[in-house]
């Protein structure tokens, strides 16, 4: 078992004995998400989800599922209505872009690194929207004792570390060898997601109403 299946099946565990402490409420709808996650990352250990030599084809279906439940999550958080709108149609725009990169340009067998990386960018958009909020709103001895704080620091980790590390993956398959992409990407992306499901773990345990404004 490597780090990633086993970190997102404890995250689970948690999520699901303190279920109904989780507040806001639309904190639940975690729930569903990580069991998506754990079905998508255990399909892929068992290698039932290989289709061509590759798992590309679902990631390419999960990540703007991801993408959009992120954007939905900080549309429930943010208060002010522009940048409530500006998440809404990002996302809209997010997935129309996947569509098309998926029916015209790196299509389904290939990892969709394009729309990865622009949804990569609306995630650490929307988490800097959440600290200017959180920092004009919540004291400074309080923020790291609510759960969007540490769901937000596990996901500006998180993208942040995965933008720089496939912003080179067309390179390599241009070139056609992965020899130098494989080693680093089979360090850093367990490490990545230890960090954002660690932190989404303990989010579970900092359940709170969402701060007034």
């Amino acid at each position: 078992m490597n780090l990633t299946v086993l970190i997102e099946i404890l995250s689970l565990f948690f999520c699901i004995i303190r279920y109904k402490k989780l507040n806001p409420s639309y904190l639940k709808w975690f729930l569903p998400l990580i069991v998506l996650t754990n079905i998508v990352e255990w399909g892929n250990f068992f290698k039932l989800f290989t289709y061509h030599h590759s798992n590309n084809w679902i990631y390419n279906i999960f990540n703007p599922i991801e993408f959009c439940f992120y954007g939905w999550f900080y549309y429930n958080y943010i208060t002010n209505s522009v940048k409530r709108k500006i998440i809404l149609y990002t996302c809209i725009i997010l997935v129309v872009a996947y569509i098309l990169n998926m029916l015209f340009i790196q299509g389904m067998v290939f990892f969709n690194s394009y729309t990865f990386l622009l949804g990569c960018l609306l995630m650490i958009y929307f988490t800097y929207l959440y600290f200017d909020q959180s920092i004009k709103s919540v004291s400074t001895s309080s923020i790291t004792k609510t759960p969007f704080f540490w769901i937000s620091v596990g996901l500006l980790f998180f993208y942040s570390g995965e933008f720089i590390l496939w912003s080179f993956f067309q390179y390599f398959l241009t070139i056609k060898d992965f020899t130098g992409f494989r080693p680093v990407f089979h360090f850093l992306s367990p490490v990545l997601n230890a960090i954002l499901y660690s932190c989404i773990s303990i989010s579970f345990f900092y359940p709170q109403k969402q701060p007034n404004t």
